[in-house]
């Protein structure tokens, strides 16, 4: 499975009880923490569960986490483009705990056809949405098919792509391609020494 890596920061967001609890890069944290003044959020984190914290927590099961990227904060913008209409585009679900005060993680799933089950309707919100799905193929990819599929995509879609995730079913592995790099400028994928 394809998908395309959008450029974002990586975020998970799960129930516990009647807790909503944010992951972020190092940290796991209850989310009024994040909402009330914590440092370590995400520019238009705290708007955005102010907005929506009463709907996740009556929406998501209890155990579950989705995650997903959260706009806003790369060298490629996307929130003026009519199909990047939210901040939080899933990519992933699983089921957490808590053991001895630290948040727990298994069953990740990466299939993008069940993310819906982490939610009690069965659907997923409309202020969130589902990581671009770019192709799928069922062998293994060469490189230079990838940098085929990416002009492809970039042409069809008329806009920057970072790059993409590549998930493999069979090896449960993920690989990324990514072809712009920090500095916002697009160069070739190394498939050594990148990202």
């Amino acid at each position: 499975i394809i998908t395309e890596k959008l450029d974002g920061s990586n975020l998970g967001i799960g129930r516990i009880g009647d807790k909503l609890y944010i992951a972020q890069k190092n940290y796991v944290y209850p989310v009024e923490l994040g909402v009330h003044g914590s440092s370590v959020v995400y520019k238009g984190l705290t708007e955005f569960f102010r907005e929506y914290e009463k709907q996740l927590k009556e929406l998501i099961y209890d155990g579950s986490i989705i995650f997903g990227e959260w706009l806003g904060m790369g060298k490629i913008k996307y929130l003026h483009l009519e199909e990047f209409k939210n901040r939080f585009y899933m990519f992933a679900k699983g089921r957490i705990s808590l053991v001895d005060g630290k948040l727990e993680l298994t069953n990740l799933v990466y299939d993008l056809d069940l993310l819906h089950y982490a939610f009690i309707t069965q659907e997923i919100p409309n202020f969130i949405s589902i990581i671009p799905l770019v192709d799928t193929v069922k062998s293994n990819i060469t490189l230079e098919k990838l940098d085929e599929i990416y002009s492809n995509y970039c042409e069809e879609k008329g806009r920057k792509v970072e790059g993409f995730v590549i998930y493999d079913y069979q090896n449960k592995t993920i690989k990324k391609y990514v072809r712009y790099n920090r500095e916002g400028k697009l160069v070739p994928h190394k498939e050594i020494g990148g990202k």
